[in-house]
């Protein structure tokens, strides 16, 4: 049932916040987003997405502003879970045009299909982005602890 990733690579960071790059990607379509965070948003992903897994407890992930250039929006929330421990996830994000002078975002949304297994690895794996220096690299594909 997978058809999709996330991928968190921590690029810089300063003593209060980091900035990462994040991808998500299906057959269909491929985002990637540069933006700012801080440890406690990364923890508060990590421990909801553990909560829905092992109570079956639906997320809401959200981080970013309206049409921010330095912080866009991006959500991350459970959809669907079955009894086989296929996961849907749904997924929003604000892109900015690559347009040269382009003043315009676009919406964009879309599911991402995973197991329950790889998204608990992942979820586990998230608070190392806080520890590490640059270069920390996080994939729900390939999550392993």
């Amino acid at each position: 049932m997978m058809n999709g990733n996330i991928s968190i690579e921590k690029l810089w960071y300063d003593e209060d916040f980091y900035e990462v790059q994040i991808i998500m990607s299906t057959e269909q379509i491929h985002c990637k987003i540069k933006t700012y965070i801080v440890d406690e948003e990364i923890n508060a992903l990590s421990q909801k997405i553990l909560d829905y897994v092992k109570n079956d407890i639906g997320f809401y992930w959200e981080i970013g502003e309206e049409d921010s250039d330095s912080c866009p929006k991006i959500i991350i929330e459970s959809f669907i879970k079955d009894i086989s421990g296929h996961i849907v996830l749904n997924i929003s994000c604000q892109l900015q045009s690559i347009e040269e002078n382009a003043k315009c975002n676009y919406n964009c949304k879309f599911p991402i299909k995973t197991e329950v297994g790889l998204l608990y690895n992942f979820a586990k794996q998230l608070p190392k982005l806080n520890e590490q220096e640059v270069g920390m690299y996080v994939e729900l594909l390939e999550s392993k602890e």
